[in-house]
């Protein structure tokens, strides 16, 4: 028998094909939501002219990526009683990681930090990552204490 005798392999032929088509060439997950709670310790301070340049590592867990290690270098105004913040954060997870820009305020005790975060980039699984949102948590005042901070917003990857 042929498949041009045949009009339900005819037929069939078509529907795998267009089947095939639909099938995008690498998986991409969709917006999810994103919480992460991470608690970081200074390792270095530097003043430099009006502002701090601090560099802390720590950890964090996300119900989306599991635990995480965390690196940071903010620079911060010496401003009070609120100081502008600029972070650079890495966070590794399982199978790569996401660099995330954030900024923000941080405020006198009791201490508040508040600001925005959003992703520029990924290297493994998270290549190409996007995101974006809020943070808040509660500073070190005596560079010795850990820093705790929570973000929520959206990951894409």
């Amino acid at each position: 028998m042929h498949w041009w005798r045949n009009g339900r392999s005819l037929l069939g032929l078509p529907l795998v094909v267009l089947a095939g088509l639909a099938l995008p060439c690498k998986a991409w997950s969709s917006d999810h939501d994103f919480k992460v709670t991470f608690v970081v310790r200074a390792t270095s301070f530097q003043q430099v002219g009006d502002q701090i340049v601090v560099h802390a590592e720590g950890s964090g867990t996300s119900a989306l990526l599991g635990p995480i290690a965390i690196t940071a270098d903010v620079t911060q105004s010496t401003d009070s009683p609120c100081a502008q913040f600029h972070g650079v954060f890495n966070l590794a997870a399982s199978g790569g990681t996401i660099q995330v820009i954030s900024d923000g305020t941080v405020c006198s005790p009791p201490g508040m930090i508040t600001g925005n975060w959003s992703v520029t980039g990924g290297t493994g699984a998270f290549a190409g990552a996007t995101g974006s949102g809020t943070e808040n948590g509660k500073p070190s005042y005596r560079g010795v204490d850990p820093v705790t901070d929570h973000w929520e917003g959206t990951l894409s990857y």
